[in-house]
């Protein structure tokens, strides 16, 4: 029993090590800021499929007798990478011992608040929506294949009880997955970019995060991958029935090192080696769209949010639920900040303040895009009394001098979607969706004590020509084309620029 510990660890570390390395040696470039059930019973895929130590397997887990059925096997220990949605268990180790509004609108705190002592009920707030779908299944746009619910989260949500935060990376952001569940109080949504070989990588890591670092990823994380058809994996592991039989011939070279399996691949074909554009608003999408709940966070990797979000956004939508129901459709915006490299990301407003204050932390983006993400009333935000709760600061627009921002923000699955044929590489991808909640008037609320702050380290400007030519050529599409389009759609309004 000891041993099968042992080997779990060694897992563990050896897995960490090999994420560890595959972070230092990616250049970025994936993050915008940066850069079903089974048929009944336990059905392994084969331990040479699977670069985990000796004894572990890779097994179906197919129905709510599952967990019974691990803890009684007796021979390994299971490592279970995907199951049906209800029934997601990872490891058992046996152990000893409007277009007419002008300008800005101020909103009163104390006009629109009704202080209640009753606990926030989300599901009593009365809201629209239907509770989705998380089975596995492939979908196919443009020339990617999408593997919606590859590694669903164990916990299931309904549509009204939460919000979701949508984030998306390659490989060499899952690191911030750790982070981002421990001060993220709901479910999150994860797209991963694994062209070539790094689809391998993603699954180990994907493995070494449900398995090595607490429960959080487990239960509330689902990993939705993003296969590039040009760059297509050799073989994909069977972890869904509808995948059809397990994979026999092994997609890996295996090495016996100190008793536990590792793994060379195949090849190098990945997003570094071969310098691949990055599909970043197809991600977000994917995200969004594979999202349980109506209320959606749509964020980066590297943007960590403020504690307890979840819970003061209901509550407050509780003590004003008369602004659900207002006219215009609304976002709620999330001022974001960076700090230096060798700073803590605070966790409340009064302890972000301290850090601007002293010069230890700035406005995101302020060296690179300053206009990108300038929050109306910024100054105001800054110095306005820190009270209990979440409430709404201030109403703004999208209009001039704001016209090229680019908010974070609480939506739903409603707004539109990202324009998917934009790259990052081609710099503006969110600008055609901030045009198009414009031109459909949406209110952006900018709230009072909540934000973002980015991963530790503050961006500063530097050449990038390759970049520059494609961001060229990415805003003469946008021009010629995107922008004919959505003036189609959504309209025209003399306040909305693209």
């Amino acid at each position: 029993m000891l041993i099968r510990a042992s080997l779990f660890l060694n897992f563990c570390v050896l897995t960490y090590v090999a994420l560890q390395a595959a972070q230092n040696s990616g250049n970025g470039g994936g993050s915008g800021s940066g850069g079903g059930g089974g048929a009944g019973g336990l059905n392994p895929i084969y331990s040479d499929n699977v670069n985990l130590p000796s004894g572990v397997q890779i097994v179906y887990n197919s129905n709510a007798e599952t967990e019974t059925a691990v803890r009684e096997a007796p021979a390994s220990t299971n490592v279970l990478l995907s199951s049906s949605p209800s029934q997601f268990s990872t490891v058992e180790i046996e152990t000893e011992a409007s277009s007419t509004t002008s300008g800005d609108q101020q909103l009163p705190v104390s006009s629109t608040l009704t202080e209640t002592t009753d606990p926030p009920r989300p599901s009593d707030l009365g809201i629209d929506c239907q509770d989705r779908e998380r089975h596995f299944s492939y979908s196919q746009r443009g020339s990617y294949w999408i593997l919606n619910h590859y590694v669903p989260a164990e916990k299931a949500y309904h549509c009204n009880e939460s919000i979701t935060y949508t984030t998306h990376g390659d490989i060499t952001f899952l690191d911030n997955i750790v982070p981002l569940t421990r001060r993220w109080d709901g479910p999150l949504s994860v797209a991963v970019y694994t062209p070539g070989s790094d689809y391998e990588s993603a699954i180990r890591s994907m493995a070494y995060l449900r398995q090595c670092t607490g429960p959080d990823i487990r239960q509330r994380v689902s990993f939705h991958l993003v296969l590039d058809e040009r760059h297509f994996p050799t073989v994909l592991r069977k972890l869904h029935s509808q995948q059809g039989p397990p994979t026999t011939r092994s997609p890996l070279q295996t090495s016996a090192v100190n008793g536990l399996s590792t793994a060379t691949p195949e090849t190098q074909d990945n997003k570094r080696t071969m310098n691949l554009t990055y599909p970043v608003n197809l991600l977000r999408n994917v995200a969004r769209q594979n999202a349980p709940t109506h209320y959606i966070l749509a964020s980066d990797a590297e943007l960590y949010p403020s504690l307890d979000m979840v819970r003061l956004f209901f509550d407050m939508l509780r003590r004003n639920e008369s602004v659900l129901h207002l006219g215009r459709p609304k976002v709620f915006v999330l001022p974001i900040f960076e700090v230096y490299r060798n700073q803590t990301v605070p966790s409340s407003k009064t302890e972000l303040v301290e850090k601007l204050k002293a010069g230890l932390a700035v406005p995101f983006h302020q060296k690179v895009c300053s206009y990108c993400h300038s929050v109306p009333k910024s100054k105001e935000w800054l110095v306005a009394n820190v009270t209990d709760g979440l409430h709404v600061f201030h109403i703004a627009k999208r209009h001039k001098p704001y016209q090229r921002w680019e908010p974070i923000y609480i939506g739903t699955q409603d707004d539109p979607l990202y324009d998917e044929r934009l790259t990052w590489e081609g710099k503006s991808d969110k600008m055609t969706q901030g045009y198009a909640l414009c031109v459909l008037d949406y209110d952006f609320m900018i709230l009072d004590n909540a934000f973002l702050v980015h991963r530790p380290g503050v961006k500063i400007p530097r050449r990038e020509p390759l970049r520059d030519a494609m961001a060229k050529k990415q805003s003469a599409i946008i021009r010629s084309a995107i922008y004919r389009e959505l003036k189609v759609l959504y309209g025209q309004n003399s306040n909305c620029v693209l």
